[in-house]
């Protein structure tokens, strides 16, 4: 949570609040037609995802839609390289706060569960620009080069398509990020 982000938010919209996601979300049954989250399930605890779940499911309109752009615990070979030297830990769950990051089915599977879902996209293997890449200073001392910002940007543009065609998205499970757009369906008449 940043409080600075918080602040500024505040600036722009007059309804900004601070909630904690592991309990009720302070709005009615049936209160929203529309829910946009970005990069903030995988920040949430597993043990809290169903109670959150639930709470969207709650608060949402019959009828109305989630968007959720989601970090996930990608099986690549750039997230497989990072994991056996240890930097993945280090760097995206302690550092970044990803204490919720699961495989794109589960994560899919917490959606299905509620909602009916309309689209899901892989949408990256964290092929990260070389500004990324500052944060392994620590590791790999040659990386202190692209603090000079003339530098790092020519790389970005220079070596983007070959990390872009190095490390492919094969399948659904590779990505470290997914998008999914669902429905909350409105309840079928028994007849």
């Amino acid at each position: 949570i940043s409080e600075a982000s918080l602040i500024e938010a505040k600036k722009i919209y007059p309804q900004v609040m601070e909630v904690d996601v592991s309990k009720k979300i302070p709005f009615p049954n049936k209160h929203f037609d529309f829910v946009f989250c970005s990069e903030v399930f995988g920040h949430i605890e597993k043990k809290d995802k169903e109670k959150f779940m639930r709470e969207l499911h709650r608060v949402l309109k019959p009828g109305g839609f989630v968007f959720f752009s989601i970090e996930t615990l990608g099986n690549n070979k750039l997230t497989s390289f990072l994991k056996r030297k240890k930097l993945y830990k280090k760097y995206w769950i302690d550092y970044q706060g990803h204490i919720g990051l699961e495989s794109p089915r589960k994560t899919l599977g917490r959606f299905q569960d509620k909602f009916t879902i309309l689209t899901s996209r892989m949408t990256s293997s964290h092929i990260l620009p070389i500004d990324g890449y500052l944060t392994f200073r620590e590791e790999y001392k040659i990386l202190a080069i692209f603090k000079n910002d003339f530098i790092r940007r020519s790389l970005n543009i220079l070596l983007f398509p070959v990390f872009y065609t190095t490390i492919r998205l094969s399948d659904f499970d590779t990505a470290n990020d997914i998008v999914i757009v669902g429905q909350k369906t409105p309840p079928t008449s028994k007849k």
